[in-house]
């Protein structure tokens, strides 16, 4: 059995498997307030499934701008409706090891890999074995998670960009 220090009150409380032992019985340990990144990648995978459009915004298709646009505006950012766009005006993510869940990330566009086209955004990072995973509407499967080291996105990766709040 752990204890947890109780730092109002500066007393240490046993803890079990059930929560806090107190004298009124087990009182539940409380969730930690989830990071505004966690709620948003939580609703970003409400998405998973809808369809892929050219030019859509919702709420039954998407493009990977109208995704992300949508995404972020539900928590209070205003991004534009176009992925070129959206990379200009977030902040450069200078190196991998700096890549972290919320960011987004730039691929080069279908009919030419030297100018972006698509954007997904970060849903988690394996530095180890120097890949993300990201979240993104996709031409043929819509609203889906994929891997950056699929050989596709491997070509056309052009960089990463940071929105939320450091």
């Amino acid at each position: 059995m752990d204890s947890i220090d109780l730092v109002q009150s500066g007393v240490q409380v046993p803890r079990s498997q059930e929560g806090i032992r107190t004298a009124q019985g087990v009182m539940p340990v409380p969730e930690p307030p989830k990071a505004l990144v966690d709620e948003m990648l939580d609703y970003a995978k409400t998405f998973i499934g809808i369809p892929y459009r050219l030019g859509a915004c919702g709420p039954d298709r998407y493009d990977c701008s109208g995704f992300t646009l949508t995404v972020f505006k539900e928590f209070g950012m205003d991004l534009p409706h176009n992925s070129n766009a959206q990379f200009k005006m977030s902040r450069p993510v200078e190196s991998f090891s700096d890549l972290r869940k919320g960011d987004l990330v730039f691929f080069g566009a279908r009919n030419n890999i030297r100018e972006i086209g698509h954007v997904g955004i970060v849903v988690d990072v394996d530095l180890e074995h120097g890949m993300f995973r990201f979240i993104h509407a996709s031409t043929s499967n819509g609203i889906e998670i994929q891997r950056s080291t699929q050989p596709y996105f491997m070509m056309r990766y052009m960089g990463a960009g940071r929105i939320l709040p450091d």
